[in-house]
């Protein structure tokens, strides 16, 4: 099996806040903040991922990432007797901006791969959330308060947490919290295609 999954050790949590040693998250590459899709494959990779929907001449690109991330999630050793379930959106299914990329990305890693693995979709987001880059804030409980938990299947011992990259934590923290709360005995892990880096200073 391709080695390409790197568990989040503690060097890598200085500037996570809401991760902590006992979380057991991991990443496929790095994404340098600020930079543009030349300048690492992450870069690349999420730039297409994250395309909107409505550019639907760019489309391609966004479903060639959504295969690619599918494909790379074979490559990582689930436990047996595993759910996978998409981190979710930000955004309600009837605002504008909703994208379902990472349930796409999900179901379809279920359906092509034969490792046991089954999809989970238990939240659900009641508030559209703003990024910080409109101004918006997101803090652990704001994630908490919005979404709403379905109860979990009775066989559901470890659940793998996908998105696309990982920043501070806090959306992880408020849905494994929540997932938790649901069912106190999971095992819940995080895994992030990629894990935002910034550039060292010169």
């Amino acid at each position: 099996m391709i080695k390409m999954w790197v568990k989040i050790d503690r060097l890598r949590l200085y500037d996570r806040p809401f991760l902590n040693e006992s979380d057991e998250c991991y990443f496929a590459r790095e994404r340098l903040v600020g930079g543009s899709f030349r300048d690492s494959d992450g870069n690349q990779l999420i730039t297409n991922l994250q395309i909107p929907l409505n550019e639907t001449h760019r489309l391609q690109h966004k479903t060639a990432a959504i295969r690619q991330f599918a494909q790379e999630l074979n490559y990582f050793p689930f436990e047996k007797n595993s759910y996978i379930m998409p981190m979710p959106s930000s955004k309600t299914e009837d605002h504008p901006e909703y994208d379902n990329r990472i349930e796409r990305v999900c179901r379809l890693f279920c359906k092509n791969q034969d490792l046991g693995v089954k999809f989970l979709c238990p939240i659900v987001n009641t508030v559209d959330f703003k990024s910080s880059k409109s101004g918006g804030t997101r803090s652990v409980q704001a994630f908490k308060d919005a979404y709403m938990c379905e109860l979990l299947p009775s066989d559901c011992i470890n659940v793998y947490i996908v998105d696309d990259a990982l920043t501070m934590g806090t959306h992880f923290r408020a849905t494994a919290d929540l997932l938790r709360e649901s069912k106190s005995d999971l095992n819940i892990f995080g895994l992030f295609w990629v894990i935002n880096v910034h550039k060292l200073s010169e």
